[in-house]
């Protein structure tokens, strides 16, 4: 079986090649993926999808229908790209390895590398027993998941598809990755109708704050643990206001209670200019517009979040890659800059979905100028993909070869 699949992947590596540059050339910021989702939903429909569809939130879903609807596999990677002006043109690189551009890594590359192993599934006519799921979302990339709680809430029920696992294409360097921590955005606020205290509170409060900014050592990285941006003025109705924001790190099993009372603990000991004035933390909420105009409330907390390490998910993932002959690492995102993040927070803390991440990316090289991805990465990660996923939802097959089938 795995032979066959490796010569027909062998095949797919030219439209493969050409698919990611394509897609790597358009434009997509967050909340601005309408031309990659109508480019991956032409290229869905011409590789047979079964289904395909772009939702009201602008994610592009593509269904490729076992004999049964379930088990349901869902395959998830994120359209929108963090905008680097000294991101370097695709045109200009001449390393015949690597495809550079905004989102290789992060995480075109991962998009590519799903829908090509559904089709590489499809095309290898290995029976299914459940459904192949490969949805491309939309406003992602920071770790908020607008576009997948769309997808979990109204897209996927529509179609009767209730999704029993989930792999992730962001940047895992072909590793299995099972979670990583969190963040939160916490605004500080400094009221008062003298405005001379405000102004002197605020300035006392952020620099108590950016003393504790350092970064704090994991694994041989420096993980950004707090960031304290400059204080804001406004004066309405004859009332003095300053806002401090400030993000958080949350590890596994902190929560945003937990760093509320933190940071309430550090404002209540810090010293505070005389006069009349009140202090209060909160978290963020931001009211977001979606595609089909709907706005929605979206709180700036992505939880940290991990999948049992020897979980069955787990086990079958690396069982899968092993009898594929491809390398079996495992590991967690380090996400050392705070405001990152992926869907896992959102599939694994409030849908209880089990989670991994397998994708041909790099995260070092994520959201940095030439970001970039090795070329045979891509390839495997499509082989590998495409190996997980039929050991999650198709069935057994053993001795067929090509000419068999």
């Amino acid at each position: 079986m795995y032979t066959m699949l490796k010569k027909i992947n062998e095949g797919l590596k030219p439209e493969t090649e050409k698919f990611v540059k394509s897609l790597i050339n358009i434009q997509s910021p967050t909340l601005g993926e309408t031309h990659a989702a109508e480019f991956i939903y032409t290229t869905m429909k011409s590789l047979g999808f079964d289904k395909t569809i772009i939702d009201e939130a602008g994610n592009c879903v593509g269904v490729i229908l076992g004999r049964e609807l379930s088990p349901v596999i869902l395959l998830n990677s994120h359209m929108d790209v963090f905008q680097n002006p000294n991101n370097a043109d695709l045109e200009t690189d001449t390393n015949e390895n690597i495809i550079v551009g905004p989102g290789a890594s992060d995480c075109k590359s991962g998009i590519a590398a799903q829908i090509f192993s559904a089709h590489l599934l499809r095309k290898s006519l290995l029976p299914l027993r459940g459904s192949i799921v490969v949805a491309t979302t939309v406003a992602e990339a920071n770790g908020l998941s607008l576009g997948m709680k769309t997808l979990l809430n109204s897209t996927l029920p529509k179609l009767g598809l209730n999704p029993n696992f989930a792999i992730l294409g962001e940047p895992t360097n072909l590793g299995i990755y099972y979670g990583h921590d969190g963040w939160l955005e916490m605004v500080i606020s400094i009221e008062g109708t003298n405005s001379f205290h405000v102004d002197d509170t605020a300035k006392l409060l952020f620099s108590n704050l950016t003393m504790n900014e350092g970064p704090i050592s994991k694994n041989d990285f420096d993980l950004e643990h707090l960031r304290v941006l400059q204080p804001q003025f406004e004066t309405l109705q004859g009332v003095r206001k300053a806002t401090i924001p400030v993000v958080r790190r949350l590890s596994y099993g902190q929560n945003e209670t937990i760093a509320l009372n933190e940071m309430k603990n550090i404002l209540n000991s810090s010293p505070v200019s005389s006069g009349n004035v009140a202090v209060s933390v909160e978290v963020k909420n931001v009211y977001t517009k979606l595609r089909a105009g709907q706005k929605v409330l979206t709180k700036h907390c992505v939880k940290a979040w991990e999948t049992d390490p020897f979980s069955p998910l787990m086990t079958r993932a690396r069982q899968c890659l092993e009898a594929a002959g491809l390398t079996v690492k495992s590991g967690k995102w380090t996400l050392p800059k705070l405001g990152m993040g992926t869907a896992g927070s959102v599939l694994v803390n409030e849908y209880c979905i089990p989670t991994i991440g397998y994708g041909p990316g790099d995260e070092t090289v994520a959201h940095s100028p030439n970001e970039y991805v090795e070329k045979e990465k891509l390839f495997t990660a499509v082989l590998g993909t495409a190996a997980i996923v039929h050991g999650l939802v198709g069935y057994p097959v053993c001795g067929w070869t090509l000419d068999e089938i």
